[in-house]
């Protein structure tokens, strides 16, 4: 009954009141994020905060304001984490994000080079001209790094976990640095270095056309 609740909770947000942003209240700690609808999708503008066993937040048992701008997670469990009703985002939700801020003109898109790399990655580096997409105000993305280890690392730059729908690799992920993201899947300190395992932050997405019951 509670995921069938938050289902239609999401739904008539949306459609009734048709509001740009918003807000939702995470049932399981009580956790209140800002929501957008961005691409056809409402999207967290805040990072997942919600605590696992598994997932990475300096001192969350003595400081839960440590974790203000979010938990890390690792990849085996970044598609379970997300509030009933929610999900992780999708490649094609990614796309209708950026899409987005082309026809908001935030982004030029004769300005936008896409270099693909070779298998067996396939890593897309995308770059965006001027815009920084660190200092977007849709989405709201902070420069808080990945966990290596125990260890925040990378902090000028954040990444967050995506899931590819057409095929069974939990591995992909983007990460955003100034004008640029790269989209890939590897295993290098994803799966094959258990001391140094990396850990990225979660931004969960909500369907606006979904069914009542």
């Amino acid at each position: 009954m509670k995921i069938f609740f938050l289902l239609i909770t999401c739904f008539f947000t949306t459609s009734l009141f048709a509001q740009t942003t918003g807000s939702f209240t995470d049932p399981r700690d009580g956790q209140q994020y800002e929501t957008i609808v961005v691409g056809g999708k409402k999207w967290m503008r805040e990072n997942l905060r919600y605590q696992t066993a598994t997932s990475y937040c300096p001192n969350f048992n003595k400081d839960p304001k440590a974790c203000a701008l979010g938990n890390y997670y690792l990849n085996t469990e970044a598609d379970k984490v997300c509030p009933p009703g929610w999900s992780l985002p999708t490649l094609e939700d990614w796309q209708a994000y950026i899409d987005e801020l082309v026809q908001l003109q935030l982004i030029h898109k004769d300005s936008m080079k896409t270099v693909v790399g070779p298998s067996p990655h396939f890593s897309t580096l995308v770059e965006m001209g001027s815009f920084n997409i660190l200092k977007d105000t849709l989405l709201r993305f902070k420069p808080v790094g990945w966990v290596q280890g125990n260890k925040v690392d990378n902090k000028k730059s954040t990444s967050i976990w995506v899931n590819n729908l057409q095929t069974n690799d939990n591995k992909y992920h983007i990460h955003l640095a100034l004008q640029r993201y790269v989209i890939h899947t590897h295993e290098h300190h994803v799966i094959d270095k258990p001391r140094k395992i990396r850990k990225f932050t979660i931004r969960c997405v909500c369907s606006l056309n979904q069914e009542k019951s």
